[in-house]
């Protein structure tokens, strides 16, 4: 099945560029599509090339401080991570978040995804301090913007609970904990409320 779907997006891709040209954004959008494809395979350094042959694309298109080059350098970020190159992940993902913060503001809910993505990361290095100053702020940002039972919250208790506990503070870590199982129940309640409406 997969060799079917690269087949067949390597076929849109010699398409598009023969429409478009091979610095169209529609070129861009393929690459990365393909780059997700190869990603999945496992194909990991295959995928780091699209996704910078993407990105030049999306930079020369957009210019380098545009919502779509962040959403491209999130996914090359994400190769590296789902790659365990923690260290090489860090630099798109830190650039993807300081373009959104410009142009979003930072306490858009769109910042506190990527600010979160970047607790992940500092959880998977073992940056336990970080991970607590930077889930924090995803905390705040994703409360505010939806709210305690959201499953953005939720992940976000998570990583606050897991890296209070790493570090020796069991008090703090029950307490993320306590708040992590209120706004799990809360999400439910929610969810039963609107199936019951429905």
């Amino acid at each position: 099945m997969n060799e079917e779907a690269l087949a067949l997006l390597q076929r849109v891709l010699a398409i598009k560029e023969k429409l478009y040209g091979t610095k169209n954004v529609e070129v861009a959008r393929c690459l990365e599509d393909l780059a997700q494809l190869e990603a999945h395979r496992e194909n990991f350094q295959a995928a780091a090339t699209l996704q910078g042959r993407c990105i030049e694309i999306l930079e020369k298109t957009f210019g380098s401080e545009h919502r779509e080059v962040a959403l491209a350098l999130r996914s090359l970020a994400s190769t590296y991570y789902r790659q365990g190159d923690y260290d090489r992940a860090t630099i798109p993902l830190e650039r993807s978040l300081a373009v959104v913060e410009k142009s979003l503001g930072k306490s858009h809910p769109l910042v506190g995804d990527f600010v979160g993505d970047l607790a992940l990361l500092r959880a998977a290095k073992g940056d336990h301090d970080d991970v607590l100053r930077v889930a924090l702020r995803a905390l705040a940002i994703h409360e505010k913007s939806f709210g305690r039972g959201e499953p953005r919250v939720i992940n976000d208790l998570y990583f606050l609970a897991r890296a209070s506990g790493a570090k020796g503070d069991s008090d703090q870590s029950l307490n993320y904990w306590s708040d992590l199982l209120g706004a799990i129940r809360q999400f439910h309640a929610s969810r039963s409320l609107a199936l019951e409406d429905a």
